[in-house]
């Protein structure tokens, strides 16, 4: 069958190939009419754009003369898809055809307007008006809107199909014209939804795709219509998957909460294990009208989270990796710190979380070293300070070191502890023990610093084991120092002197406060009673 069209683009003059601009269009289809280029098809980008041009539609011309006929005299002309990629565009350009977070479905020669209640609207069921011109606006303005023009919702019908249908042009007709519509679909997408006082609380995070091209033949984002939950990854709780193609699959989170189960359904009876992939469908030509049907384009997702910002910790590395002062610690198994330093973010801080060992087991956390020597806080110890409704539960910390000394300028009310600087009255302790090292340095308080073997404040739920103070400094020992240390030395197992001078006293029994006041030092000494 010879087939010979002419294609015209209301774009504006771009080729040989019968392209000219939308102000003089009538013209040259009147010309080719003339011609006996009687068979016209319009393609509609239908909201969407060709060339990624605003306004611009397509149309091919035909000759019935120049087709052979049927027995009966009648000509079956077929088309080519205005995106074929053997037609041709503005010079090399080929003809693409978009429309932003939405997928072409097919061409159709039928479109309508959803209406509800007898009412043009958009997809959103927002209500619209048709002017003059046949454009659609927004029935009732919002306060600040402006009147600007709005595709409507359409169901489309008459699915054209570029490989069997054909235009059947008979002998009795003077002039063919059709529209074909172009046929979009908006991504599929999963929508997440957490209980949040009861109520199922929709999430601000959207996962969009393209259906078509998802589960398109030998596609390469076939996995983009699967979504993977959440999975402990060293310590912490990974909400990221790599697609196939490298890309990156973000699972959404709450602030201040950890995930712990999905489901299918609000009433939470069908779990998701692992993964779950949409069970959205598309059938371009259903029925005998061919129409498009689009079924569960979206799929909800019902996310149980836990309160707080979860780990389980079984690695010395893990915990310092997930550094968080509200973070809430399963400690899995015996951390040996040896090596590794010991985060400031818990030095410092105040920490507001939890850390306990898992259902039945007390498990030891050893060998930390924690320095001190900031400006910037109050508090110093393993943690800085242990604030109202934090916990602390079944651990051990054995030989631990802290490390107090910094050269700033003197500061007040500051506190220093083993175990924390401070606990406060309602944090939650029981079953802790702590022994190691209070090392005091060179360090500038004043006024009602405060040291503590265990902890300033709330110590109860606390064993101690052996600890020492440690006393160091450029001057050590000195008359012409003024630093008091009260301690009853009933309770003071052993008291050594280095040929440094550095003073170390044993503690092996129960709690021992240390007052001390600091009048007129430059560098850190000591003294003692």
């Amino acid at each position: 069958m010879k087939k010979k069209s002419k294609i015209i683009l209301t774009l504006g003059c771009l080729s040989a190939a019968c392209l000219i601009g939308g102000c003089s269009a009538s013209t040259l289809v009147d010309d080719y009419k003339k011609k006996g280029y009687t068979v016209s098809v319009t393609y509609d980008a239908n909201g969407g754009k060709f060339l990624s041009r605003d306004g611009v539609t397509i149309q091919d011309m035909f000759n019935p003369s120049q087709y052979q006929k049927d027995g009966d005299g009648t000509v079956h002309i077929k088309l080519m898809e205005p995106t074929d990629e053997n037609r041709v565009g503005s010079g090399s350009e080929s003809v693409k055809l978009t429309l932003s977070d939405h997928f072409f479905a097919g061409w159709y020669k039928n479109r309508e307007v959803v209406k509800e209640n007898g009412v043009p609207v958009d997809k959103n069921g927002r209500e619209l008006k048709q002017k003059e011109d046949g454009t659609y606006v927004y029935a009732t303005l919002l306060d600040g809107e402006k009147e600007t023009i709005v595709t409507p919702a359409y169901t489309y019908s008459g699915y054209w199909d570029f490989e069997t249908d054909t235009i059947d042009y008979t002998s009795t007709m003077t002039e063919y014209s059709m529209t074909l519509y172009a046929g979009w679909v908006e991504y599929y997408e999963f929508h997440y939804y957490y209980q949040q006082d009861g109520v199922w609380t929709k999430m601000d995070e959207v996962t969009k795709f393209d259906y078509k091209t998802t589960n398109a033949a030998n596609s390469t984002t076939a996995d983009k219509d699967t979504i993977w939950l959440p999975q402990w990854s060293e310590g912490a709780m990974n909400y990221t998957h790599a697609y196939a193609n490298g890309a990156d699959y973000a699972f959404p989170q709450v602030e201040n909460t950890t995930f712990s189960k999905a489901y299918l359904d609000e009433a939470c009876t069908q779990e998701i294990v692992g993964q779950t992939e949409h069970y959205g469908t598309l059938d371009p030509s259903y029925g005998d009208g061919k129409a498009l049907k689009v079924e569960n384009r979206v799929q909800n997702i019902y996310v149980v989270v836990d309160e707080g910002e979860h780990y389980r910790i079984s690695t010395a590395k893990q915990l310092l990796d997930n550094a968080n002062l509200k973070g809430i610690y399963e400690i899995q198994a015996d951390l040996d710190f040896s090596g590794l330093n010991w985060p400031s973010t818990f030095t410092y801080g105040k920490f507001k979380g939890q850390m306990y060992s898992s259902a039945g087991q007390n498990y030891t956390l050893s060998n930390i070293t924690a320095k001190y020597s900031s400006e910037s806080s109050d508090y110093g110890g393993v943690f800085g300070r242990i604030d109202d409704g934090a916990k602390l539960e079944n651990l051990t910390f054995e030989n631990v070191t802290v490390d107090l000394s910094y050269t700033g300028s003197p500061k007040d009310d500051r506190y220093f502890g083993l175990l924390a600087g401070e606990i406060e009255e309602e944090a939650e302790i029981a079953n802790v023990a702590v022994g190691g090292t209070l090392k005091i340095g060179k360090i500038t308080p004043r006024g009602d610093c405060s040291f503590h073997l265990i902890a300033n404040g709330k110590t109860t739920g606390i064993t101690q084991t052996e600890i020492a103070l440690q006393i160091y400094g450029e001057k050590k020992l000195n008359d012409e120092t003024k630093f008091n240390f009260s301690i009853d030395p009933n309770e003071a197992d052993a008291v050594t002197v280095a040929e440094d001078g550095t003073v170390t006293i044993n503690f092996l029994s129960s709690t021992k406060y240390l007052t001390q006041e600091i009048y007129n030092i430059n560098t850190q000494t000591n003294g003692g009673n």
